[in-house]
């Protein structure tokens, strides 16, 4: 059976175990040598008596020495590892309590929450470590700024306890088994120290959340560690969130602002106010249906503010209360509506016919609108066109032209590369011999043959309405698209397997109608129709507005459009890059943060095209970004991540097989802890045992050394 012994350097007192040798030396007697005739016959008897004498006194001296190194042993606390009788641990162990503080961990049950429960049973377990034990503390998130929660080893496990009391939920939700392998590296480090104790545990008290246990497989304990998963979850789940909030400018069929909220239940079925914010005041409510464990979407439209100054946000709010509070509202940014600069290229009345072009501007921009909508057009005929028309715009629509010069398709594919929209509409005047090359290289796809169809003509149908050039015509809104007739269109080839292309809709499902391609950093789209009487009566319909205006603001899209921030909408914890206009100049952005007070200031790296930013708490951020031309203002929204409302739990099962030797418990007292805390807790210390030996040893030495002086001092 292996000991060991918790106080090493106390054992170079065992040293002292040659004192009573050294007194036995020193006082031994030597009686002086005469020889008398008369006691020769003495001789023999005498013999026999020192021999009985010298074993008498190598027992006492035996007792002392043994006396001696069992109050040494005592000292250095004799350990065990293993069972042995009935003991329980009782050594010091190194230990580490991994607290999840994740959202989930903020359900509330019978007026406390799973949070609340956890810092109870942490505290518990910090305060049952046996005296000597040192303990470590490791959060799954961070701070409300950002900042680590974890600490180091102490002996202190009343300060850790004291700590824990103290922790809050994190926005930024937290990774249990990162924390649970940040833990087990700790402890393998602290084994290297011989001071430490050489039982090492680890506590993890949590709900079971499965969205906190991102990659349980490939934990390693290390031998001799104990994990005890302490369980603060339940199944129940009656908790509804808002799972998605997004705003976009609409322009048909007057001016708003359209929010899209998802909103999302657990095993309640129930009828939820929803409200919706904009600009700091409530805008839109309604009254939804959420049925059990489903996804419920409502689309809001909301008025244009006029005379606003700086970016538009505003929040989706689930207005009555649940389990968790903090999922109820997501926040939103307005994307910031600028007008979007639109070139429309057709033959000028040559071959197309002169409505090639006409119809497009007219839904783009009306006459008597200028200056009023989204987009700006300008028209130009094909003859004369060079690349530098092209880059004052955001925007090229090239309709029915019937070719372009070898220098003109390397411009077009510069404006794409730059992050520029481009938009064909393709009628019977384009050669296919011009375009194939683009097309093939972006969609993968050759241009056709011109295909005629009879009265009453094709329909519009595998629509994709989940993507946002047909957002706007979902359940039947602005007008029903696909009521349009289509005469003429121009055959397209099935997108290739693995393209990065997408169809958008295609003719009563004889072919493609309406593609989309990335491009660079722009994007492409291709209509295999011309937006003209001869070809369809889609451009007398109502639908035909929003349209034209929804493909040219996809269109315009791409990830280079200026200096607009790529995404309004991140999530906590996510980096946020503030675009610098002019690279090279000192740049520095103030961002206000939903949480008050002074202006958090950041400044751009010489040269850098953004500045970082990082938030660790859910709201709606403005940023004032100051440069030599002035002060620009951006906003941005970031919201908690919606995973962190998913309550299904990870079965123990689950568990003992990503950690081997793991027991999924409630409660500490549970004796399945005692079961995992027997090899660990692991040096068990004997001193009572070595203590009590100790004193019997010297009791027995008194009582032999007292024995045999009586017997000495009677014969005298």
């Amino acid at each position: 059976m292996p000991f060991s012994f918790l106080n090493m350097a106390l054992l170079g007192a065992a040293a002292g175990a040659v004192v009573p040798v050294l007194v036995h030396l020193l006082h031994r007697q030597k009686a002086a040598e005469d020889l008398l005739p008369t006691l020769g016959f003495l001789t023999a008897s005498l013999a026999a008596t020192r021999r009985r004498m010298r074993v008498r006194h190598l027992l006492v001296l035996f007792l002392r020495v043994l006396a001696v190194l069992l109050i040494v042993v005592t000292l250095s606390r004799p350990a065990y590892v293993g069972a042995l009788f009935f003991r329980q641990g009782s050594a010091p162990v190194s230990a580490v309590i991994v607290v999840d503080n994740s959202a989930s961990m903020a359900y509330r049950e019978a007026r406390r929450s799973r949070f609340d429960d956890a810092k109870r049973l942490a505290s518990k377990a910090a305060k049952s470590l046996p005296p000597g034990s040192r303990l470590a503390l490791v959060v799954t998130g961070v701070g409300s700024r950002a900042e680590s929660l974890d600490r180091d080893f102490t002996f202190n496990t009343s300060s850790v306890a004291s700590l824990v009391k103290k922790l809050e939920i994190s926005a930024q939700g937290g990774d249990v088994s990162l924390a649970l392998a940040r833990a087990y590296a700790m402890l393998a480090r602290e084994a290297g120290d011989e001071e430490a104790p050489a039982g090492r545990e680890v506590y993890v008290v949590t709900d079971l959340a499965r969205h906190a246990w991102k990659a349980p497989g490939g934990l390693h304990p290390g031998a001799g560690t104990a994990t005890v998963i302490l369980d603060v979850g339940s199944p129940a789940d009656e908790n509804f969130h808002v799972e998605s909030a997004s705003a976009k400018w609409r322009t048909a069929p007057r001016p708003h602002v359209e929010v899209t909220a998802a909103f999302a239940s657990g095993a309640l079925a129930a009828g939820r106010l929803v409200e919706v914010h904009l600009a700091g005041s409530k805008r839109a409510e309604t009254l939804l249906d959420i049925p059990a464990r489903s996804r419920v979407t409502h689309k809001f439209e909301i008025s244009v503010l006029e005379g606003r100054d700086g970016p538009l946000q505003g929040w989706v709010d689930l207005a009555d209360a649940d389990p968790i509070k903090a999922d109820n509202s997501l926040y939103f940014t307005v994307p910031e509506k600028r007008e979007i600069r639109c070139l429309v290229v057709d033959e000028d009345g040559r071959g197309g016919g002169p409505d090639t072009g006409f119809f497009l501007r007219n839904a783009l921009e009306p006459p008597g609108l200028s200056g009023a909508t989204q987009v700006s057009v300008k028209r130009r005929g094909a003859p004369g066109l060079e690349g530098g028309h092209l880059a004052a715009h955001d925007v090229v629509i090239l309709a029915d032209v019937r070719t372009l010069s070898p220098a003109m398709w390397g411009a077009v594919e510069a404006f794409c590369e730059a992050g520029g929209g481009v938009v064909f509409f393709l009628g019977e005047n384009a050669d296919a011999r011009s375009y194939n090359r683009f097309l093939k290289k972006h969609f993968g796809v050759r241009l056709g043959p011109l295909h005629r169809q009879a009265a009453p003509g094709a329909r519009l149908s595998v629509l994709s309405f989940d993507h946002p050039v047909f957002a706007a015509f979902s359940g039947g809104r602005n007008g029903n698209i696909q009521a349009a007739r289509f005469y003429r269109w121009r055959v397209l080839e099935n997108l290739p397997e693995g393209s990065a292309a997408v169809e958008l809709a295609r003719f009563d499902g004889t072919g493609a109608a309406l593609l989309a391609a990335p491009a660079g950093a722009g994007r492409v789209i291709l209509a295999a129709f011309l937006p003209v009487g001869t070809a369809t009566d889609l451009p007398l319909r109502a639908a035909f507005v929003p349209l034209a205006n929804e493909i040219v603001a996809y269109a315009a899209g791409g990830t280079g459009g200026g200096t607009l921030l790529a995404r309004s909408n991140y999530l906590v914890g996510e980096p946020v890059g503030l675009p610098v206009e002019k690279p090279g100049e000192v740049t520095r952005a103030q961002i206000l943060t939903p949480l008050g007070g002074k202006p958090v200031e950041v400044t751009a790296v010489p040269g850098a095209r953004t500045i970082p930013f990082r938030a660790s708490f859910p709201g709606n951020y403005t940023a004032a970004l100051t440069e030599s031309g002035g002060t620009r203002r951006v906003g941005f929204s970031v919201n908690l991540d919606p995973s962190e409302s998913e309550l299904e739990r990870m079965t123990p099962e689950e568990i003992r097989k990503a950690i081997p030797g793991s027991v999924v418990v409630s409660r500490l007292s549970d004796r399945r802890v005692g079961e995992a805390r027997g090899p660990t807790r692991g040096a068990r210390e004997i001193f009572d045992i070595a203590l009590v030996l100790a004193v019997a040893v010297l009791a027995l030495e008194e009582y032999v050394a007292n024995r045999f002086y009586k017997e000495a001092t009677g014969r005298r």
